[in-house]
């Protein structure tokens, strides 16, 4: 199937909302990854302090492949999401669910 005609997926990043990422925001493809079941969102204490919490984790493709099992150790910063439609889409090879 390609790239173009999968389905995207039902939980997507809100308008406005924190996310986290590698630092390399503008790289593509980008995997996003949300933390556990309902999404609840999680703390992450940046290198000067700050406190941020956000439910969505974005890595490049490098860093995907770099940290594989361990993807919040790629996170370098955060970032406002400002997107209005869908982005994220169905990995391939990922069953429907019944």
């Amino acid at each position: 199937m390609s790239e173009g005609k999968r389905p995207f997926t039902k939980d997507q990043p809100r308008y406005g909302e924190t996310i986290l990422h590698c630092g390399h925001p503008n790289s593509r493809p980008q995997h996003f990854y949300s933390f556990g079941p309902g999404m609840p969102e999680k703390d992450w204490k940046s290198p000067d302090g700050k406190v941020v919490t956000s439910r969505w984790m974005v890595l490049c493709d490098d860093c995907n492949k770099i940290y594989g099992f361990t993807p919040h150790l790629a996170i370098q910063a955060d970032a406002t999401w400002k997107a209005l439609d869908p982005v994220i889409q169905v990995p391939e090879g990922r069953k429907k669910k019944p």
